[in-house]
Parts: structure tokens; sequence; C-alpha cells
């Protein structure tokens, strides 16, 4: 028989995580009861009791369970609201927008439109007024604004933490990131005559705040109509000191101790002696660096005439910084000079000045900076950028908001069904199989054995479903306006009492409904008719046109569509079964950002069935809701992650597992979003920290089994997990397992009096747990053992409880 062998993640989203929770770690009695039996909330393991044991197996068996169908998980607190900047930052979001992964919330440019202003950082960007030499005041305000292209995704690369994936603001090299923009509210108006070497003598040795820093522009030359040069410097501290004169400053914590030895020359030159290092000659407005990097820069130099008594003079920046924005194509906004710092051009970092120029005259419109990155650019967690350059503001991801987390499993339950297992309903969680194969191809709704179909809405009739106990097991019900979801389990039908229902999540009952009969089912209005005990069948018919058959809608509102059948052609998410099909695509509904149930990105899932293992395919037309079109493997695990490209950015893990793929979706159930912020460049943030809680959660647990049972469909005990109760004498799975006789005396080989066992045996890749003893007795202290887990220390593959009565007086390892 072929085996499911892949659950493909197709679509609109679409990939997975780990492999299966016991992997290639050999079994051991410590991880009882989870990760050992129990999946998610799921009992993974058939219970089976003997068909002639002791009364006192059951009542042991019963107790055991009841211990572990409540656990205690941990919950993560994903939410990341909290977060404080101890310095000046601005966020990438407005009061009605926030930045997502979604195709009209992910470009920076459509939360923040105009870009950043003096409202968003006050010191970096804060609105000025230049001084011209004459005295006119010109105002301008500052801005930075994000390419349009720019955008928040889930990507990885091979430049980036050897090809991590991750959460980031990403822009390819060569192409325009951002711009920063000085904008005169009216054109700065200057002269300049090309008898004094072109300057521009109103803007000369005038001050300018660029980003939080003010410069003096101690050269600004207009060599042509189209060619403008200008030349600031600004630094940590400035000061004058005379010819010999020497004085110590601080700066960031080290004493520097300056003199001036020398002013002179034909063309005025300074000499700086700086701890001892002696400078070469430099002129204004040039710079020199010490030995240690730190810039010393000449701003002007002030020689006085012969028999002047004043000595020479000169103001002087220690920690310098001196910027050159040369423009040569100034009648065009080409972003092709590159700035230059300390006389070095600065890579990634072009200016443009927007003039208008006449003879004699010109008028400044605005200065604008690009940045254009050399490399390309990933702003993630712990992976800040900084303005090149200048370095006058930064960029960085603090984390990725959710309000909430729930998620579930696509996988294969055994070789012949597919299940979704650990979907959060507003009653509680379920797994169940939707899914089953004759090892060929899909050929029922449900599970593969015998009363185990899942009934849902056929093509033709949304309204009713007919239901038969002898074939079907469940059937679902939903309500868009309620907004809940019920898996149903039918437990019993009778002519007299009516048909008895019950919630597999909660185990709420909903007992004797008759024909004719209107009843709720949480706050769903159904009805049942023509209910007959003899043939085992009845109708049931919604209230509600917002009621359906089909679908879940899981806890958070995320939509599942269920298979439905069809005698037409295959259109998810209806299925032929007659047409022998070997796959299926299972649709998956985002709400939108409001909230709003089956509003959001479809995402789908392909279920297949392959003899062997083949490599999962995500097909180019079925990647096209996934941020980045894309899914990526993390590191060389073959696990696989990718993200919706919606507002509520749901989750995908994907992973090939060597034997079944598996798919699992992680649902945020709200908007979600990037905190992207964009700072002082020393701007410190703090995270709320997030954490986790422990929450209690109900485990689905299947009804007991007899061993004829499970031995008529699976002889050689190898094809699920088992939980055995009973020796080999009264239970003859057990007896499979342990390869003992079914007879005495052969069936109490290994076993003592006085002694109950659990012990576990693996084969082909699953676990059988026995407990058992050599009298009823024994058993049953095993079983107590067994109930009261947490109270003992469990470990390795066997463990034996010693006493005279059903009370646990000693528990041991068993060592080889």
């Amino acid at each position: 028989m072929r085996a499911i062998k892949k659950i493909i993640a197709l679509a609109t989203g679409a990939t997975m995580l780990g492999a299966t929770i016991m992997g290639a770690m050999a079994a051991d009695l410590a991880d009882f009861p989870s990760p050992l039996l129990i999946k998610d909330t799921t009992f993974d393991a058939d219970i089976v009791y003997g068909t002639n044991a002791d009364p006192s197996d059951i009542m042991g068996l019963v107790d055991a369970v009841a211990a572990f169908s409540v656990i205690e998980t941990e919950s993560t607190v994903t939410s990341a609201d909290e977060i404080s900047a101890v310095g000046e930052a601005a966020k990438i979001e407005t009061s009605t927008k926030k930045l997502t992964l979604g195709s009209t919330r992910d470009n920076l440019t459509e939360i923040k439109t105009a870009g950043l202003d003096d409202d968003d950082l006050p010191v970096v960007l804060a609105d000025g007024t230049f001084v011209a030499d004459d005295g006119a005041e010109y105002d301008y305000e500052q801005t930075i604004k994000f390419n349009d292209s720019v955008a928040f995704m889930h990507y990885s690369d091979s430049d980036f933490m050897d090809k991590e994936p991750a959460l980031m603001v990403y822009r390819n090299k060569k192409l325009e990131f951002l711009d920063y923009t000085l904008d005169f509210t009216k054109d700065v108006e200057a002269d300049y005559t090309t008898a004094n070497n072109n300057e521009i003598t109103d803007i000369e040795d005038q001050k300018l705040t660029i980003l939080g820093k003010t410069y003096d522009i101690t050269t600004a030359q207009n060599s042509s109509a189209i060619n403008v040069k200008l030349e600031l410097m600004g630094g940590a501290i400035s000061d004058v000191l005379e010819q010999g004169q020497t004085k110590t400053y601080t700066l960031n914590g080290k004493d520097y101790e300056v003199e001036v030895t020398y002013i002179g020359g034909t063309t005025s030159k300074v000499k700086f002696k700086v701890n001892g290092e002696v400078t070469d000659a430099k002129q204004e407005g040039q710079t020199v660096k010490l030995s240690d990097g730190t810039t010393l820069g000449v701003k002007e130099i002030l020689e006085e005439e012969a028999g002047e008594v004043t000595a020479d003079q000169v103001e002087f920046y220690l920690g310098a910084e001196k910027l050159t924005l040369q423009d040569t194509t100034a009648d065009i906004l080409d972003a092709k000079d590159n700035v230059q710092l300390d006389d070095e051009e600065v890579d990634a970092l072009y200016v443009d000045i927007d003039l208008t120029s006449v003879t004699g005259k010109i008028g400044i419109d605005k200065i604008i900076l690009t940045w254009k990155p050399d490399d390309e650019i990933f702003v993630a967690k712990d992976h800040d950028v900084e303005f090149p350059g200048l370095r006058s503001f930064k960029i960085s991801m603090e984390g990725f908001t959710t309000p909430t987390e729930e998620s579930f499993k696509i996988q294969a339950n055994g070789d012949d069904e597919i299940e979704l297992s650990g979907v959060d309903l507003k009653s509680g969680t379920v797994s169940f199989s939707i899914l089953g194969t004759n090892g060929a191809e899909f050929d029922v709704i449900g599970g593969e054995g015998s009363g185990e179909k899942l009934i849902t809405s056929n093509a033709t009739d949304a309204a009713n479903i007919i239901f038969d106990t002898d074939t079907d097991e469940y059937f679902v019900v939903a309500d868009s306006s309620a907004e809940e979801s019920y898996l149903i389990e039918v437990t019993d039908i009778d002519d007299t009492n009516g048909v008895d229902f019950k919630d597999v999540a909660s185990g709420t009952k909903y007992e004797n409904k008759k024909n004719g009969t209107t009843f709720s089912i949480g706050d769903i209005s159904v009805t049942i008719n023509n209910a007959i005990e003899t043939t085992n069948n009845f109708t049931l018919s919604r209230v509600a046109t917002t009621t359906h058959f089909d679908r879940l809608y899981t806890k958070e509102g995320l939509t599942i569509y269920l298979p439905k059948e069809t005698t037409g052609a295959d259109a998810t998410p209806l299925i032929n079964l007659t047409t022998m099909p070997t796959s299926y695509i299972l649709s998956i509904v985002e709400e939108n950002r409001d909230e709003t149930i089956t509003a959001g990105v479809i995402q789908q899932i392909s279920l297949g069935i392959t003899s062997n293992k083949t490599e999962a395919s995500i097909p180019t037309a079925q990647k096209a809701n996934l941020s980045s079109t894309n899914y990526y493997e993390i590191g060389d695990t073959d696990e696989f992650i990718a993200y919706v490209a919606s507002d509520l950015g749901t989750k995908i893990l994907y992973d090939k597992d060597p034997t079944q793929d598996t798919v699992e979706i992680i649902y945020h159930g709200g908007e979600s979003y990037g905190n992207i912020f964009v700072s002082e460049t020393a701007t410190e943030f703090t995270t709320a920290a997030g954490g986790t809680q422990k929450v209690l959660k109900k485990v689905t647990i299947p009804l007991a089994k007899s061993d004829d049972d499970v031995l008529a469909v699976d002889s050689g005990m190898t094809k699920k997990n088992y939980l055995l109760v009973g020796g080999p004498c009264a239970n003859r799975a057990t007896a499979k397992v342990l390869g003992s006789s079914t007879s005495w005396p052969g069936c109490a080989e290994g076993f003592k009096e006085g002694v109950g066992r659990l012990l576990l045996k693996e084969m082909n890749s699953k676990v059988s747990m026995v407990v058992a003893g050599y009298s009823a007795v024994d058993t049953t202290r095993a079983t107590r053992v067994l109930k009261n887990y947490g109270d003992y220390t469990l470990s390795g593959d066997e463990v034996e409880v010693l006493g005279t009565t059903a009370t646990p007086q000693t528990v041991r390892a068993v060592t080889s």
C-alpha cells in the first residue's frame, strides 16, 4: 500500500516546520505524556485494552486517561507594543496606517507619503532659518523620504546572515534608498563675480544647520551656471587660539593639548601641535587627521598687519567634519555627484543642488542628498543601517508585532489519512482526518476506517447534510455571523428519544433532538428531520444562510474550507472522488485587517499521494500571495518558512520530513506589523519582554479499542503509536508488541508477581507503551503510576512498580 508522502505548500502562502515529535531520538518515559504520546493537543496513539481483560484493567485505564486529558502548555506572548526609545526616534506608521506585509501597506512611502519632517524628528529635521551676509533671512524645512519602491518584506539573501530568512526592509544595490532634502521656502538669492574666483559672497562664512549639525560655509563657488560648490565645516569643539598659545580640550573622554606653533606664509597657513604630534601647514577650509583618527579643521586664519599689537589667530574645529557639496550639473536632478567628507568621496551618497542662475546671481531652492547604496541594504532585527558619511540618523527594526497567535498542522495521520491537528475553535481544540486514501488515490472525506467519514455539504446543496451513522463519524457546522464553528460527533440515534450529538472540542452534549426540532449548537441554529433508527439516517438543515456545513472558523477568525464532494470537475473546495484524484487543494482564508471573516488573503495547500518521497514544490503561480513571492529554507534543515503578503502576515512553516511532509499554519488573528524606526544614531531602544505563560489545554483523546479490533487492521502493530493496558495473557496486542505467547504459562514470561511494568517498544518509527503486570492488581498498580505520572521520576524505556496492593510502594528504573 502506498503511503501519503507529501503535503505540499502550494499557494498563496505555504511552508512548514519540524519533523515528528520524537524524530530520531529514542523513546523515553521521561517524555510521557507529552511529547511521547501527545502531539500538540491530540493524543497521538490508539488506546487498547484486552477483550478478555479483568474489569480492573479497564477501570485503571479510565483513571489514567483522565489524568492527562488536560495538559499544561506554554503559550508565547507575542505582542511587542511597548517599545521605548532613549533619544529621538520616529516610527514608520500613522494613526491609521501601520507597516504590514500587505500589498498596500508594505511600502514605506505608502505609510509616510510625505516623508518624515520636524513633526517626526524635531531635532534632526528641525525647521531652520539661514541668514545671508546681507542680513536676508531664508526659512527652510528638512525632510527624509524613502524611495517609492522601498518595502517591508520577508526575504533571504546570501549576503545576509548566511541566507537566514528574516523580516526586513530590503533594497538592492545601486538603487535609490531615500532622499534627504533641505528645502528653502523661497530661493536663497546671492551674488557672485568671476573676478573674485566665482565666490558667492552672500553665503560664505554663514551658518547652516543640516540634520542636527551646524556648519560654517567656508567656501561657496559657482564656476558656471551649472557647477556649484559648497564647502562646510563643523565640529564638536570650536575655538580661537593665538600663535604660541596652548589649551587643553576634552573630546569623547580624551584630553587634547592643542598648541598653535606657526601662522604665516604668502597664502596664510597654520601649524598645530596636538599631544606632541605636529601637523602639516594647512590653509583655511582644510583639515588634518591626527594619528588617533580625530580631525582638526581650519575655519579662518586672522593675520595681523605689521605694527599691530594683537597676535595672529586661528579659528579651528577639534573633531572637525568638512562637508563638500558640489553639483556639476545643477540644472538637472541626477544624483551623480558624490558627497565628500573630509576631502574623501562618500560611497553611496550623492548631492543635487537645485538652483537658478543668471549672470552674477544665483537662487538656491533646495539641497538634496540621495542615498544610493553600493551594497544591498538589510534593515532587520539587530541589523541597523546608518546614513552614510554623515551618520546623522539610522534606520532600525525593533521587532514584528502580532496581536495573538494560534497554530495548527496539516499532516499525515498514519499511512492512509491526512488530518488537521490542533485546530483552535471557540469551544476548544480539535484534531481530525479530512481525507483518506486507499493507497493509490483519495477515496473518502474524513477517515479511512469504517464509520469514520466526515460529512460536509455537497456541491449542489449548501443548506442540508444527510448523515448516516453506519458510515459517518463527524460533521462541521459554522456561522459567519456568529463567527464560530464546531466539530460534532453523532453518538446515538433512536426513533423514540431522537438523536444525540456531542461537541468534540468541549464535550458538550446536545441530546434527544427529535424530528422537526430546531436547536442551537453554540449560537448556531439547525433543524433535524428524517431521523430513522432502522437506517441510522437523519437530515440536518441550516436556519440562516450564514450557516455552513463545509468550513471551520478558528477561534481567531481564520477560515478553513473543507473538502466537499462533487460529481463534476474538481474546483477547490470541491473534490470528485469517483475520478480517483491523487491531489487536492486545501484553501485557507485570513480575515482582513478589520477582522472581517473571509475578507482577507487566500492561501492554498496541496495535499498529494506518492509512492516515493518527492520534493515539495510551489509553482510560481501559487507563490503570488507570499511576501517576496517565495519561501526560504532555514539553514540546511529542509525546513522552510514563508509569510503571507497580507496585513495579518500569517506565518507558514513547511517541513520536508524524510517520510512525510508537514505544513504548519501560524495565524496572528489581527493586523501584524513591523516596527521600523528612523532615529538619531545614538538612540537606544528597549522592548517590553515577550515571554510565555502557562495555559491548560484540553487533549483530544480517542475512544479506546479492543485488541481484536486493532489487530484486525494492524496485525503487525507497526502503523500507529499505541497505549496498551494489560499483559500478554489479557491483551493479544500486548503479546504482539512484546513477542510473547497469548497462552499460559508462556504469556507470563518476563513478569513477576508483585511487579507492575511500564515499558516502551519502538517498531517502524512508532512507539508502543505497555502498562501491565503479572496479575490484575499488579496492572492496577502500574496504571496508578501512569495516572499520577507527575509524582514520579520516569525515565528510560522501562520502570517497575513494586507493591503488594494496588498502591505503588516503589518505582524504579530498569537498567540493562
